[in-house]
């Protein structure tokens, strides 16, 4: 799930949704640096020392943006690595509470079965015994 909340983008990191990443939008514009080198007078040492300060300006701000992506990225991937373990972790769970259920049904079955047949058997005996009584009554 991505929500976006002015200069805030929200990534929810948990399946419950109790955890989310908030990841901010870069302004770019503060990055921007004039590309017309053309008009730079190479003779005045101020403008050539403005121009270098400014270039190293942008430089050190798009390093800084470059970390901040670089940091988003590794919480992403963490947060990606995280779901995945609970979604193996919440199959095997369902698969071993199907595996239960199994056992469990197959134990009433054989029960049941057991059950079954030790009453015919009962009732085999019975009328035996009445077949011997009637035999010795004769």
């Amino acid at each position: 799930m991505f929500t976006t909340d002015g200069a805030v983008n929200t990534v929810v990191a948990s399946e419950d949704g109790t955890q989310t990443i908030g990841i901010t939008q870069s302004n770019l514009a503060g990055v921007y640096v004039d590309n017309n080198l053309g008009s730079i007078d190479l003779t005045d040492v101020s403008t050539i020392t403005t121009t270098i300060g400014r270039l190293n300006t942008a430089m050190e701000d798009l390093a800084t943006l470059r970390a901040q992506n670089g940091s988003e990225q590794v919480r992403l991937g963490f947060a990606l690595d995280a779901l995945t373990v609970n979604r193996n972790s919440i199959e095997a769970a369902n698969s071993r509470i199907l595996d239960v259920d199994l056992a469990t049904e197959s134990a009433k079955q054989a029960k049941s079965s057991i059950m079954n047949q030790t009453g015919l058997a009962m009732l085999s005996q019975a009328n035996q015994s009445s077949r011997v009584i009637l035999r010795l009554l004769e």
